[in-house]
This record gives C-alpha cells, structure tokens and sequence, in this order.
C-alpha cells in the first residue's frame, strides 16, 4: 500500500509538472520584438519605464485603442514574461476623454509606483496624478482616473516632473497664465494619497519654465530648478522646500546666466545634495550643497553635443556622459562631486541618438544608432572604464534590432527612447515598429543582460511573451 501511495504521488508530481505553464524566456530574432501589451492592434508609444529592483521592469505606454491617447502600464518580469497578476492587456491609469500626454512616473519606495501626465479632458491642459500598486492595481483613494493636483486654477498646466521623499510625491509644472507669463508651482502628495500642499513657487510677471526636481540629499530639501526670462535672458534658479509643509529650506539660489534653454539633469548624491549637468552654454557638472552651487567642470567648449546623463560610479564618483552629434561620439568621463578634476574622456565611436542608464555595478549601458546603417545597439563601459570584448566592436556595439520595416523592425532614427536599467548588468531599451499591416506603431522591448559569473553575455530582446535572443561569449 505505501509503495502504491508513493507511487501515485509520483504520478500526481509528473501530471502537475506537466501542466504547469512554460515560464517566458527571451527570444532570438532582432528583426522582430514582441510588443509590450498583448492588445497590439492599436497605436501606442511609451512614456516612461523604471526597473521593478528584481531585474524586470514596469512600462507606462498611451494607447489609442479608443480613438484618444490613453495611459496604460504593464510589468513585464525578469523571464520576459507580463506579470500574470497585471491586466494581460495593461492596467489602465487613466482613460479619461481626451488626450492623457508627456507622463512620467518614479518609484514610490515603498513598493509602488507613481504617475503624472498632462491631462487635457477639460479641453485646457491639467496635471493629474496616479498610484500604482505592485500588483496591477490602483491605490486606495487614487480616483479611476487620476487625482487633480490642482483644480482650483483654469490656467493651463504642462511639463510636471516629479521625486519622492519617504514614499510621498513632489511635483513641480509650469502654470501658463498668458504666452509671455508662465509660473512654477510645486505640490506633495502625501503616502495616503491626500494633497498635502500645493504652492507657487515663481509667480512674476516674466516667464519661469522648465521645472525639474530633485531631492537634496544633505537636507531632504525639495528642489526646484526653473530657467526665469527677462528681456530674453534666461538665469536659473533653485527653490528648496520642505516636503512637509513647503517651508523654505534655504533662500532661492542664482545659477548661470545666459542660459541655452536646455533642461538640466539633477541627481540626488546621499549626505552631499545633488549634481546637475548643464549646458551652459556648452556642458559643465556642479555641486548643489547646502542651498549653494561649487564650482564646476566644463566637459566640453564647442561643437554640437547634447547630455545624455549622470550616473553613479564606485564610492562617491560619477560618471558624466555627453553626446558629440557632429563626429558620432559618445564620450563618459569619470569625477568626483565638488572636487572634479578633468580627464580624458572614453570615446565610443559611430553612435548616435543615444540614452543611457546604470548597469547597476558602477558602470553605462548605452543605447544608441550605430552609424552608418542605423541598426539599434548596445554597449557598456564597465565601473574601472573597460568596455568588455562583446562591446568593443568596430560599428558601435552589438546589434541588438535592425532598420528593416518591412520585416516588422525597428525604424532607422525613431526607434530609440530612455532605457531602464535591470540592476544586474543589463537594460531595457525601447523602439516602435510598424509590423502591423494597419501601419499602427507598437513597441517592443529590448534587454542586454550580462550574466554574473561572466562567462557569457544574453543580448536579449521581447516583451510581454516570449523572447530569446542569446549569445555565448568564451572568457
């Protein structure tokens, strides 16, 4: 009798095995990504993206499926597969009448995740929010269709851009109150989802625009970068606020004048305060501590760049990376905050249109059009600036998709938006196709991964499904 209940056991254990569903993995075939959203016969471009902390990934999309721009977001697992707890045709944030647009979102902290977007139901554009939960679902008290931040003011609102501070949000958008008299308001959105302030910040009679955030990391000040115009001059300022009751930190800060209009990039440095990237009016990297801007370090003098970021390194360093659009060059130098000192910086060459992200370790991952034929590839630099074997190659990097529409492929120069970082070596990069024969975009997602023990490294690409593309690569 005992070897038969074993037995049946046994029989039970192989009958579940086999039914149990085949987890995703990444597929193979460059020319063909799969979409993000098993709903694919609609329009739809990506907003935002931001990593999950378990190596997968969440991606805030608007989709036309009802004859306006909606949001959606799905979370997409470290396998490739969709999260089975989401809605397999994405968890709808907002679908409000009218067009829901320029959204972003941030981690919350604490397990969530929330959104803000340009609202235009009422016919003039509002910022609204929302809370996601981990699980697909939206918070308590978060209505349907987002919260109103302010809804008191028939102004247009536009260009949110938002932090957390212990889980709670902080946005900032720019309030147009007539073409020449744009103001800067602020607000927090408490963990319970309540409005916990709303305050303008800027509100002369010239134009303040731009707004971007970030959270001081000496002081937990909210700061607010805003470029201010008068007589078409554009100077930048910094208000500090206190996340909890909008009490003024330290006074409003003066940076450069003359500014080229460019929007800055602010990351937070942990007991020190932040840096920011500028253009001014070529690319430079100061230290904002304690309410006051160090001296800086320009990067570069002339030419035509653009910045691509600010991502950390090992201990207390940097990495700045810039873009040389007229040789196609990507160039990352390494420094400290408030002590830089300048070095030559690493050149990628025969790259263009290209965003980055931390690999998580210290080091860049680049996405970027190889140049001359424009296919998508990746590359790293590595935290003691090494670009590993795989990457160092003669067009700019692995191929990761190619510009053929007709094979349902990436288009040659729009196939290109932000990464999201895996935490683990790897990203997520972004592109839209037109393999739809209504000639509907979609996107897919794209993930180089480079495997722990480096032996060998996965350029993978997918999206909700299955996914597998894998290269071995010997030692």
């Amino acid at each position: 009798m005992r070897r038969l209940r074993l037995a049946s056991l046994a029989l039970l254990a192989l009958l579940l095995i086999g039914t149990r569903p085949a987890s995703a993995d990444w597929a193979h075939d460059p020319y063909s990504p799969l979409p993000l959203c098993a709903y694919n016969t609609s329009a739809q471009n990506l907003q935002a993206s931001l990593p999950d902390g378990s190596g997968g990934m969440y991606a805030l999309f608007a989709d036309y499926r009802f004859s306006n721009w909606d949001l959606y977001m799905t979370h997409i697992l470290s396998t490739g597969a969709q999260d089975p707890a989401w809605p397999l045709n994405g968890l709808a944030v907002c679908g409000a009448t009218g067009d829901q647009q320029n959204a972003k979102m941030v981690l919350d902290g604490l397990g969530g995740v929330w959104v803000a977007w340009e609202d235009l139901r009422s016919g003039s554009s509002k910022v609204y929010v929302s809370h996601v939960n981990a699980n697909g679902t939206l918070q308590a008290g978060i209505p349907t269709n987002g919260l109103q931040i302010d809804p008191a003011s028939s102004a247009a609102q536009t260009a949110p851009d938002l932090t957390v501070s212990n889980g709670a949000l902080c946005i900032a958008w720019q309030y147009a109150y007539s073409v020449s008299d744009n103001d800067i308001y602020a607000a927090v959105v408490g963990t319970n989802n309540a409005i916990t302030w709303v305050l303008r910040v800027a509100n002369s009679s010239v134009n303040q625009t731009m707004p971007k955030v970030v959270i001081s990391g000496e002081s937990g000040a909210f700061v607010i970068s805003y470029y201010e115009t008068v007589s078409n001059v554009i100077t930048q300022k910094f208000a500090f606020l206190n996340p909890l009751n909008a009490s003024t930190v330290y006074p409003v800060l003066t940076g450069y004048t003359n500014m080229p209009g460019a929007t800055p990039i602010l990351l937070k440095l942990d007991g020190i305060g932040f840096e920011m990237m500028n253009m001014y009016p070529n690319i430079a990297v100061n230290l904002v501590s304690a309410g006051t801007m160090g001296p800086g370090m320009s990067l570069v003098n002339s030419g035509t760049f653009g910045m691509v970021g600010l991502y950390p390194r090992a201990g207390n360093t940097l990495w700045a990376v810039w873009a040389d659009w007229a040789n196609n060059i990507v160039n990352l130098v390494p420094f400290s905050p408030g002590n830089p000192v300048p070095v030559t910086p690493i050149a990628l060459s025969n790259l263009s249109n290209a965003f980055g992200t931390s690999d998580g370790q210290g080091g860049v991952l680049i996405e970027a059009n190889s140049q001359p034929n424009l296919s998508i590839v990746a590359t790293r630099v590595l935290a003691n600036g090494v670009v590993p074997p795989l990457f160092n190659v003669s067009y700019g990097g692995p191929v990761i998709a190619y510009p053929t529409p007709y094979l349902g492929g990436f288009t040659p120069l729009n196939a290109l938006m932000p990464p999201a970082s895996d935490g683990k070596g790897g990203m997520y990069a972004f592109g839209w196709n037109s393999r739809l024969p209504n000639g509907n975009y979609n996107w897919g997602v794209l993930e180089g991964l480079l495997a722990v023990d480096g032996v060998r490294v996965k350029l993978e690409h997918g999206g909700s499904a299955v996914v597998n593309l894998k290269v071995a690569v010997p030692r």
